[in-house]
């Protein structure tokens, strides 16, 4: 098998980032959505936040435990974001390898 000329691997760079952005924008939420762990986890976040709701928190105080909140959270966003990235170039370097060797 030859190997891709700079212009190849950009394009190919390109479709793979295109494949990944539609992945994680669609899939991925739709097996979210099928994931019975998952639903439990949201429920029990859910369930926690309005426990912090029953706890009368002034003004300031919810506003700086919603932030922190808000702070963790896209904090995971993004990580689980990059793992699936990482996973997805992992699986496609795998491939590759493996047709380099048919």
């Amino acid at each position: 098998m030859r190997n891709l000329t700079d212009n190849e691997k950009e394009k190919t760079g390109f479709l793979l980032n295109e494949f990944f952005e539609n992945r994680i924008d669609n899939a991925l939420e739709e097996t979210l959505k099928r994931s019975k762990r998952f639903q439990e986890i949201s429920k029990e976040t859910c369930e926690k936040a309005i426990n912090i709701d029953k706890i009368n928190l002034s003004k300031e105080q919810w506003k700086a435990i919603d932030s922190a909140l808000c702070a963790s959270s896209h904090r995971g966003a993004e990580y689980g974001r990059v793992a699936y990235y990482q996973g997805f170039k992992d699986a496609v370097s795998i491939l590759y390898e493996i047709s380099q060797l048919l």
